[in-house]
């Protein structure tokens, strides 16, 4: 995540997510430094900002974070012990990852004809050695449902833990992209392992019965995967038709719970109340910079009952005297929270 990554509360948030973000233990390559996690809350701005929230409620994100975080230091660990065997003799770093999950890899097909589950997602990792040179690393994610702890704390397992996150299985192997890759994992690896000069465990080809038995339930997630792919480009597509051709939402597009409305009934009555001396400044406004200006007080006024959470971030990047980026964020956060709330607004009185 880059360091100027959005911290801020996104425009349907109802509730305060921690900001600190985690150092890895990962070198970066080039840059010189190490990896940071995003915090929690650059992590459900992100899948917001990618329509991938689902059913992921805000208050799972932290735990969500901690898994994230706990798999990519395993992964990086079982990346060391191969450079060890491979390029001993030098610190490796990270130059660059991407994420492909619905790119099955030459191994994971061949552990699906044995009877493995399909992996759930799948990572490349490019290595720079201290020589220069650079390695790319194939990684499969499986989960084992069966190894899942119900212990207290396992939702939050710490980020250096290694043995945490018993469920998920990661295969990491250097990619077969020279002849000396082909090498390290036919002849170096195995010799290693079994001379006791390496302490890395090899993922089985064969499952378990108690993997097998989950082999079905994979496939349904594979496919959920295709299937979230497939919208993605549809929504695009359609994105940019509304472009070209915006036509307004029904008013009765999403009809709003008992406790919905009677939650948006009172904030109304609140900004009635409350925004009226406002309102009128909008009424009354002539010039554009004037309407500008009273409009901006409005929604400010709006926010402070509608979106308190937007709101109050906007107030504490003032009163910190930040300038730019950071304040339009925060400012984008609290128009769009404002303009969804008019949405509902509009909504509920259709409802009546």
């Amino acid at each position: 995540m880059p360091s100027h990554a959005n911290n801020l509360p996104s425009s349907n948030q109802s509730k305060p997510l921690p900001t600190e973000r985690k150092t890895s233990t990962i070198p970066k390559g080039n840059a010189g430094g190490s990896w940071v996690y995003p915090s929690p809350q650059m992590f459900w701005n992100s899948i917001n900002r990618k329509k991938k929230v689902g059913d992921t409620a805000e208050e799972d994100v932290e735990a969500v974070v901690a898994i994230h975080n706990n798999m990519n230091e395993k992964t990086w660990l079982k990346v060391r012990q191969w450079e060890e065997v491979i390029a001993p003799g030098g610190e490796p770093r990270l130059l660059k990852f991407i994420g492909r999950p619905t790119d099955l890899s030459p191994k994971g097909w061949l552990r699906t004809l044995l009877g493995f589950p399909l992996p759930f997602d799948r990572h490349d990792w490019t290595v720079q050695r201290a020589s220069g040179e650079t390695a790319r690393y194939i990684i499969d994610y499986y989960h084992d449902e069966t190894r899942a702890s119900a212990a207290a704390g396992s939702g939050l397992p710490a980020m250096d833990d290694a043995g945490a996150v018993r469920s998920i299985l990661v295969d990491v192997r250097p990619a077969l992209d020279s002849p000396a890759m082909l090498k390290a994992r036919a002849l170096d690896m195995p010799l290693a392992r079994r001379a006791g000069r390496s302490g890395f465990e090899q993922l089985p080809l064969a499952p378990t019965p108690e993997l097998r038995a989950q082999s079905g339930e994979a496939r349904r997630t594979w496919e959920g995967i295709l299937r979230s792919q497939r919208a993605d480009r549809e929504a695009a597509k359609a994105k940019e038709e509304e472009r070209a051709d915006p036509r307004p939402t029904p008013a009765n597009a999403a009809p709003l719970s008992p406790s919905e409305a009677a939650s948006i009934d009172a904030t109304l009555d609140r900004i009635r109340s409350d925004c009226a001396a406002q309102q009128r400044a909008v009424d009354a406004c002539g010039t554009d910079a004037e309407c500008a200006r009273a409009s901006l007080a409005l929604t400010m006024c709006m926010a402070g009952f509608a979106c308190p959470l937007q709101h109050g971030a906007l107030k504490g990047v003032l009163e910190e005297g930040e300038e730019g980026g950071k304040v339009d964020v925060a400012l984008d956060g609290v128009v769009d929270c404002v303009q969804m709330f008019g949405e509902k607004a509009v909504r509920r009185e259709a409802q009546r």
